[in-house]
């Protein structure tokens, strides 16, 4: 009896075929693997980047709102104006804290107008500290500008 040639070559074809059909199906999914990741990935980038923003401007409103009732008519409002400076120091490090976060993970356009925002928002701060209401006349309407372009560029990068 001799050897069985035509045997030996159509099993080790057909296992050849088949593990080189299996490598092929391994490559393509490592690719749509790598796609998805990446996909995911920008998703996951454009949520905290949509959370970091969103957390500026509900700080930097919160800001603004309590610069306003500080330099209010606090003599007559002793108690909100009281009420008002000792919720200062936490709406500063709220909104600090979100400045960071879009300077961290924003864009460069959200970045630049995160840095204009915090400028306008200590200059408001430290003449509504210092209770001078000429000072706090021209920061203020700055601070809520400020918070207005960054809203704009923020908006328009979604768009």
């Amino acid at each position: 009896m001799a050897f069985p040639w035509d045997n030996l070559i159509t099993a080790v074809s057909t296992l050849t075929a088949g593990l080189g059909g299996v490598a092929l199906k391994q490559g393509g999914d490592r690719k749509d693997s790598a796609a998805k990741a990446a996909r995911e990935d920008q998703a996951a980038q454009a949520e905290r980047q949509r959370l970091a923003d969103q957390a500026l401007v509900a700080g930097a409103t919160e800001l603004l709102r309590n610069c306003r009732q500080v330099i209010g008519d606090y003599e007559t409002y002793e108690q909100d104006y009281i009420a008002a400076i000792e919720r200062r120091d936490g709406l500063c490090a709220q909104f600090f804290q979100a400045v960071a976060d879009v300077e961290f993970c924003g864009s460069p356009e959200a970045r630049e107008s995160a840095r204009a925002l915090r400028a306008a928002a200590v200059t408001a701060d430290t003449a509504t500290r210092l209770k001078n209401v000429t000072a706090s006349a021209v920061a203020l309407p700055e601070f809520d500008a400020a918070l207005g372009r960054f809203i704009d560029v923020v908006t328009a990068q979604r768009a």
